[in-house]
């Protein structure tokens, strides 16, 4: 690269004239602007192109956090329902237990009912036999009262033959 104006050229300029100077050092000026904007241009141009990659990397890192704050919020609900579900699910299973408890205690109630049941089944029918019989017995006593006071034991007996056959 040229050197415009070499270094000591100012000291012979000024002596002939002020605006002399003032114009090359303008020229100084532009020339080391040029030199370095021509040094800074790349480095402008590729902070531009990073910046915009920046700002697509960006847009690319909000689409990515608003989908993983989504898939989050799912998470959070399904994990929810799930302790919902958890806590329903004991409940039914100690409903289960009870439940079961409950039937164990209902068999042992109803066996004991049904041998209640038995036993009182079995009184019925003897109350029922002695109620079939007692009209008979009835006559009978009645007929050993009337007939028996005053007879002889043969007679007794044969009257209860008589009439214990029919009644008794």
């Amino acid at each position: 690269m040229p050197i415009i104006f070499p270094p000591n050229i100012f000291c012979s300029i000024s002596q002939a004239s002020k605006q002399g100077v003032a114009l090359c050092m303008w020229v100084r000026a532009l020339d080391l602007y040029t030199k370095i904007f021509k040094s800074i241009e790349p480095k402008r141009i590729k902070l531009l192109q990073a910046e915009s990659e920046l700002a697509e990397l960006m847009t690319a890192l909000r689409e990515e956090t608003d989908r993983v704050a989504h898939t989050e919020n799912s998470i959070a609900g399904v994990q929810a329902d799930l302790q919902e579900k958890t806590r329903r699910r004991a409940s039914v299973e100690e409903s289960i237990k009870q439940t079961g408890v409950r039937l164990e205690r209902a068999r042992v109630l109803a066996y004991s009912l049904e041998e209640e049941s038995k036993h009182w089944r079995q009184l019925l029918a003897g109350v029922k036999e002695r109620q079939r019989v007692l009209v008979g017995e009835a006559v009978v006593a009645a007929v050993v009262a009337a007939y028996g006071c005053g007879r002889p034991e043969g007679e007794r007996a044969e009257a209860l033959k008589r009439f214990g056959g029919k009644y008794v």
